[in-house]
């Protein structure tokens, strides 16, 4: 993709990755990336599409399993996600080229 100030398209192009890993059935980690191009963030000055990367990781760890629980639970399970979104340029929201006056 380059930048076209004409183009009266724009065009989205991703990739995605998954990574599972688990431990005894009880211990689970998974990891996400995305790689996202978007025609409209194209740069002037660059002539080319910045790509901006989407990371996560998911643990979870079945606790019932792990530890003797009470007869009143029969499945516990405990989860936790982090993840990254946005791009890293200091303001996204300014795709125009800067005009002097």
């Amino acid at each position: 993709m380059l930048y076209d100030p004409y183009r009266a398209e724009y065009a989205i192009h991703s990739v995605y990755g998954l990574a599972n890993y688990s431990y005894k059935e009880r211990y689970f980690i998974d990891f996400t990336g995305r790689v996202d191009w978007a025609s409209t963030l194209a740069s002037p000055k660059r002539n080319e599409v910045k790509p901006f990367f989407y990371p996560s990781v998911n643990t979870s760890f079945i606790l019932s399993q792990i530890f003797e629980l009470p007869k009143s639970i029969n499945y516990w399970k405990l989860r936790a996600s982090i993840a990254g979104v946005g791009g890293e340029e200091p303001n996204p929201l300014i795709t125009f080229m800067d005009i002097a006056v």
